[in-house]
C-alpha cells in the first residue's frame, strides 16, 4: 500500500513537471512569436523610413538577396546571407540588430559583434559555397 501511494505520488510529481515544462514551452514560444512580430514592424518601419535616404537601393538588393537563397538550403548559405546584409546594412546597426535575430545560433555572436562595432564589417573569408567577394561588395 505504501508503496503504490510512493508509486502514485511519484507519477503525479512526474505529471505535474511535464505540465510545467509545457507550459514554459507555450510561454517562451509567445514571448519569441511576440518578439519576432515587434522586430518585425520595428524593422519594417525603419527600412521605410531609410527608403527614401537610400533611394530603395538597399530594399531591392536586400529582396535580391533573399529571392536568390528562396528554396536554397539556409544553413548551407547562412553565412554568406549574413555577410551581404551585413554589408547592405552597414552604418545601421539597428536594422542588422533585427535582422540578427532571425539567424541561426552560430551566427547570431557574430552579429552581435557587429552592432556593437556599430556596424562595421569585418573583412570576409571566402569560403566554399560562399558568394564571390566581388558579390560580396556591392554597391549600396
Amino acid at each position: 500500500m505504501a508503496q503504490q501511494q510512493r508509486s502514485l505520488a511519484e507519477e503525479t510529481a512526474i505529471r505535474r513537471r511535464e505540465m510545467e515544462e509545457e507550459i514554459q514551452i507555450q510561454r517562451t514560444a509567445r514571448e519569441r512569436a511576440s518578439t519576432a512580430s515587434r522586430l518585425q514592424q520595428k524593422i519594417g518601419s525603419r527600412v521605410e523610413g531609410l527608403q527614401k535616404e537610400w533611394e530603395g537601393k538597399v530594399e531591392e538588393n536586400f529582396d535580391w538577396i533573399l529571392k536568390e537563397r528562396q528554396g536554397q538550403d539556409w544553413t548551407a548559405s547562412s553565412r554568406a546571407v549574413f555577410h551581404r546584409v551585413l554589408h547592405l546594412f552597414r552604418g545601421h546597426p539597428d536594422l542588422l540588430q533585427g535582422f540578427s535575430y532571425f539567424l541561426p545560433a552560430c551566427l547570431q555572436a557574430e552579429a552581435q559583434e557587429h552592432v556593437v562595432a556599430a556596424g562595421v564589417p569585418r573583412p570576409v573569408e571566402s569560403r566554399r559555397g560562399d558568394f564571390p567577394r566581388e558579390r560580396l561588395a556591392m554597391d549600396a
